[in-house]
């Protein structure tokens, strides 16, 4: 016999079980409780919008889509739905779904904030997101090699250990070592091959470096839950540790545009770790990637002036190491200070002096001497000038942060 009121008290229960796995940052255990939900209230609303939360902060896009849907399918008038759901559009480089649902959002509730602002990234992020479309399209026609060797393009089970070197052919073309895990599309497999071929050469333009021995680099269709190769992160969509992981999970209309943008960062994070022997800070091997991968919007520019003046910036002595102290407000920060101080060290001094910089980090110089070594000053000099009071450039930490701070004020307003 059907007991309607017990099966809601029960989905009740479930769904509070569910919220309080959620604030723990247990997703997999809240989603079970969310699904229960679904199961026994299929009217549910809010279950299908916290399960689409969920695959969000998984990356599983698609999957957050579907929820979102359903839930709004129940509760059509939801403003923060439609404002979550066109962020979610957003991710997958669907704008004009993204902006149909956060100019809903916007018609239900003009003043939502959260609507707002990604309305205005959008905007300002579509046009730049077009051209880089247009460069992966280039890339692609434009690639010379029409087949790749079976060497270079390997498909490997989740189940298996990484393949050494041992195994992979010694001729490999282009410096890469391509693997993917199944279930990466073969729509997917060339292009991104042709992808690496141009980031090779244009970063290592760029940077005046390009890797002689082999780039190995792991596509991943789902990140394994146990799995001791694979240490990403469930929020991380790539990484860098001595081989690149990206981790690339089916659509049903593969945009390789955010690809591209994810290849570009990790392989300057491999560029950098490769010419400083893995000695650069923090916040310049992170800013180097942000800044040659997509850079900062107006609204990233916007946050840090804010901090800036509210004197809420993170100091670059915080940001040596890793940012793994930091709650999620701070961390977003830290990425974008990261990106604005190598973007002011780009216009102040140029890539030469940060090539110079790079080259000293990896000869054991510590950042203060490799610093005063890219302005091409010695030691001696600077402390002679330091002993008079006289300005020499960028030749601290500090002495960078202040020239910085004054630039964010000046050039951010």
């Amino acid at each position: 016999m059907y007991n309607g009121t017990a099966n809601l008290d029960t989905a009740m229960e479930h769904f509070q079980n569910g919220r309080n796995f959620q604030r723990q940052g247990l997703l997999e255990e809240a989603a079970q409780q969310f699904l229960r939900v679904i199961k026994l209230d299929e009217h549910s609303a809010s279950a299908y919008f916290n399960m689409g939360a969920i695959c969000f902060q998984r990356h599983q896009y698609e999957e957050a889509i579907g929820y979102y849907k359903a839930g709004l399918k129940l509760a059509p008038q939801n403003v923060s739905a439609h404002a979550d759901l066109g962020k979610t559009y957003e991710m997958l480089a669907e704008w004009d779904e993204a902006l149909y649902h956060l100019n809903k959002a916007l018609d239900l509730h003009p003043t939502h904030e959260a609507a707002q602002r990604r309305k205005r990234r959008i905007l300002e992020e579509k046009p730049k997101y077009e051209i880089l479309r247009e460069q992966v399209k280039s890339a692609i026609v434009s690639s010379k090699r029409q087949t790749f060797r079976k060497s270079l393009v390997e498909e490997f089970s989740l189940s298996e250990a990484i393949p050494t070197s041992d195994n992979i052919n010694a001729a490999v073309i282009e410096r890469f070592v391509v693997k993917f895990s199944e279930g990466v599309s073969e729509e997917v497999r060339k292009p991104i091959c042709c992808l690496l071929e141009r980031i090779y050469i244009e970063l290592g333009s760029e940077f005046d470096y390009y890797p002689q021995q082999n780039i190995k680099v792991f596509v991943l269709h789902t990140l394994p839950k146990e799995s001791p190769q694979f240490l990403l992160p469930q929020w991380a969509v790539g990484q860098y540790d001595g081989s690149i992981t990206i981790v690339w999970r089916a659509q049903e209309k593969p945009d390789l545009t955010f690809l591209y943008v994810v290849l570009q960062h990790e392989y300057v994070h491999l560029l950098v770790n490769l010419l400083t022997n893995g000695k650069c800070p923090m916040w310049l091997n992170e800013g180097l990637a942000r800044y040659h991968s997509r850079g900062l919007l107006d609204s990233d520019k916007k946050i840090l002036l804010q901090a800036v003046k509210q004197n809420r910036y993170i100091p670059l002595k915080h940001l040596e190491y890793n940012f793994s102290y930091l709650n999620k407000e701070r961390v977003r920060l830290a990425y974008i200070e990261s990106c604005s101080i190598v973007e002011f060290m780009m216009k102040t001094y140029g890539m030469k002096k940060i090539k110079q910089l790079l080259h000293s980090l990896g000869m054991d110089k510590s950042f203060n001497e490799s610093l005063m070594c890219s302005q091409g000053q010695t030691l001696r000099f600077l402390r002679k000038l330091r002993t008079r009071g006289q300005a020499c450039g960028m030749n601290s930490p500090k002495e960078l942060e202040t020239q910085w701070l004054m630039w964010v004020m000046d050039c951010y307003k």
